[in-house]
């Protein structure tokens, strides 16, 4: 993690928790627009800003994370699970905060290509109407935006990898419990592009 990164969670979080939750930002321009917008109440806050807190699937795909490489682990992994692989926009959240809140935290293991940090994936659910506008107003208002940049990444991934911390047979699993098609497609295509760029050496990270 760059310096930058270190002293903007520093001066979100006053120093990294004990147990913190990441959530990626859906648009982290957004964020910057929203602090400039009138909060419409008292705890209340703009109604683009609750993008940053709404999943489609019911829930918030969120991550506990209590180190700086837990981040770089948790987001690299993300990357190669996408067709392509940009800038990561995302917030630390103490997680006393949350539990302080009653907002419920339910454990929800991913499946990425690093096992270490698959069981570090939790869903921020049964959130209230009230709960999300608290929940959204702080990301939008006091957390800073981190990012992890794209070179960032593709530099945290191939150490990894070398590493044998990330498996790169996992993206190209399928059966019943693994990948479809389509995914393992998406991740050839990734991987031979960052290959053709030049962009992460391969050849140096095999298992």
């Amino acid at each position: 993690m760059s310096a930058g990164r270190r002293s903007a969670a520093a001066s979100a979080l006053g120093s990294f928790p004990e147990s913190a939750v990441l959530a990626a930002l859906q648009r982290r321009a957004a964020v910057e627009k929203n602090r400039k917008l009138s909060i419409v109440g008292a705890g209340d806050c703009p109604a683009e800003a609750l993008v940053q807190v709404f999943d489609t699937r019911g829930g918030v795909s969120t991550w506990r994370v209590s180190t700086e490489e837990d981040v770089e682990r948790v987001i690299a992994a993300q990357a190669f699970m996408r067709g392509t692989i940009g800038d990561f926009a995302y917030c630390l959240i103490d997680e006393e905060i949350l539990r302080k809140d009653g907002i419920k935290l339910k454990n929800t293991p991913a499946k990425t290509m690093d096992k270490g940090v698959n069981d570090l994936h939790v869903d921020i659910v049964d959130l209230t109407a009230q709960q999300i506008i608290r929940l959204a107003h702080p990301i939008n208002t006091e957390f800073d935006p981190l990012v992890m940049t794209r070179s960032e990444i593709l530099a945290a991934a191939a150490k990894f990898l070398r590493e044998k911390k990330f498996d790169r047979d996992f993206l190209f699993i399928g059966g019943n419990k693994g990948r479809s098609e389509e995914e393992i497609t998406t991740a050839k295509n990734l991987l031979v592009n960052l290959w053709k760029k030049a962009d992460i050496d391969l050849d140096n990270t095999q298992n």
